[in-house]
């Protein structure tokens, strides 16, 4: 890192920080007067230069002086600062996604999530796993440097004066354990993200000569350090460190690296339940048409009502045989908006467990005897199954998926959970995932069926004869 551009983070984490991301829209600039990070909105072309940092940049702080003159004391720097930050514009506040309060939402090629920071001094990497598993989260990756950023210059503005380091969710390879460096253990090939939703390499920021595998080659988790300084004991702030997963900072005299934090991270399906249930607005008699406890969605082919019934070890012909029973048929997805809201509410209804649900999509014949091909592809593998839903915008596949293992899986389920993914399975949750028609998993099974979703239409008698009850009458649309 050039000096200047240690010198201006340096400068910058002076005083407690909470970091703030703007969108880039006004050709303006603006600086939060709570964190002293002025954020570009210029959109303009303009050649990159190396000497500026990627997420965060000082724009209109006029302090050349001070830069000019290296012996220039803290003070004076912070002075200068604070002088142009009660004549900033103040930067407008920025939504926060679908995240709860409380949680910053970051979008990933996996999707939206939220990301909390916890405050504990020295707890061990395990523990802090634990804690997050006791609220349904993970502890989290950094997919980029955006969020390395905000993670700790966030916790640089909590424990500020103090130092210290943050978990997050980095462990060595298996075949990495035993290596310090090799060309097949390297910087981006020696770790991998436990939370199964960041992704590549661009989050790993080694501190110099990291990682190195040190004290016996024990080095298996990894900590991001945080400081308002420019390195605290030989490691620079906001890089990644390995360590010992149950490593005692202070035991071996590193107070000022001791563990302070550790990152949540979790799928914001809850809140999307609160967003997607306000989202459902009924249109018939003035309220709905669909009887009580059954949901409204509008499809091309009309109003249709959806119901999740909850039952385990029940197989998908037993399903759709107890659908039917009712007047109705296992539901299919018309788009988006529908699985979703199954998705969170269902999330809602088993929280803390994990699961997966019975769909009304069966495949197709004509790709019986075939995983994904130029021919069988992730859209007309399979078929919608309640004539009702039509289109292929239902059809949100885990990234393997459908891979019609041993060419025997020709029924359709979706993986609910509050992590990101199911325990012992590779699949993410809220998305598609084909399987054999009479699965029937133990309780003990991560990924036992929990239910499966009934829909149908209200018949237009019924509708009305409702309607008059409540004095009503049956509305056009």
């Amino acid at each position: 890192m050039p000096r200047h551009l240690s010198f201006t983070v340096f400068l910058l984490l002076l005083i407690p920080v909470f970091s703030m991301f703007a969108p880039m829209n006004s050709g303006k600039s603006c600086i939060d007067a709570k964190s002293y990070f002025a954020v570009s909105e210029d959109d303009s072309n303009e050649q990159h230069d190396e000497s500026e940092d990627d997420f965060f940049h000082v724009e209109n702080l006029e302090v050349q002086q001070g830069l000019q003159n290296k012996n220039n004391n803290q003070r004076g720097l912070v002075s200068v600062v604070q002088s142009e930050v009660s004549q900033a514009v103040t930067c407008p506040q920025i939504a926060n996604g679908n995240c709860e309060e409380g949680w910053k939402n970051f979008t990933r090629p996996s999707g939206e999530w939220c990301m909390k920071i916890f405050y504990e001094n020295s707890v061990t990497q395990p523990a802090a796993k634990e804690r997050c598993k006791a609220q349904g989260a993970l502890l989290s990756g950094l997919q980029n440097q955006m969020e390395s950023q905000f993670v700790f210059s966030t916790v640089t503005a909590h424990i500020y004066p103090e130092t210290g380091s943050i978990w997050v969710g980095l462990e060595r390879r298996a075949e990495c354990r035993d290596v310090q460096w090799s060309w097949n253990c390297t910087g981006t090939t020696s770790f991998e993200w436990i939370d199964k939703s960041a992704t590549g390499t661009d989050g790993l920021a080694w501190a110099c000569n990291q990682p190195d595998n040190a004290r016996n080659r024990t080095q298996q988790c990894a900590t991001l350090t945080a400081s308002y300084q420019g390195s605290v004991l030989g490691f620079q702030t906001g890089q990644l460190d390995d360590v010992g997963c149950d490593f005692d900072y202070i035991k071996m005299n590193r107070k000022a690296r001791d563990i302070k934090a550790y990152v949540f991270e979790m799928t914001s399906f809850r809140s999307l339940l609160i967003l997607f249930n306000f989202l459902v607005i009924s249109v018939s008699c003035g309220k709905t048409n669909c009887q009580k406890g059954w949901t409204k969605f509008t499809r091309p082919s009309g109003d249709w009502c959806i119901k999740i019934f909850y039952e385990t070890l029940v197989d998908q012909p037993e399903a759709e045989a107890k659908c039917q029973a009712a007047g109705a048929t296992l539901s299919s997805f018309q788009n988006q908006v529908e699985s979703l809201w199954v998705a969170a509410t269902s999330v809602a209804h088993i929280y803390p467990k994990t699961g997966s649900i019975w769909i009304g999509g069966k495949r197709t014949e004509a790709c019986l005897n075939s995983m994904v091909s130029d021919k069988c592809t992730k859209f007309n593998s399979f078929e919608w199954t309640d004539k009702s839903a039509n289109g292929t915008d239902g059809f949100l596949w885990d990234a393997k998926e459908p891979s019609n293992t041993q060419w025997n899986q020709n029924c359709l389920i979706m993986t609910i959970g509050s992590t990101g993914y199911v325990s012992g399975y590779d699949i993410q949750v809220g998305t598609l995932n084909d399987n054999r028609c009479d699965l029937k998993l133990n309780s003990k099974d991560p990924q036992q069926i929990q239910g499966f979703i009934f829909s149908g239409r209200m018949p237009h008698e019924e509708a009305e004869t409702k309607c008059k009850a409540e004095g009503a009458v049956l509305a056009g649309v």
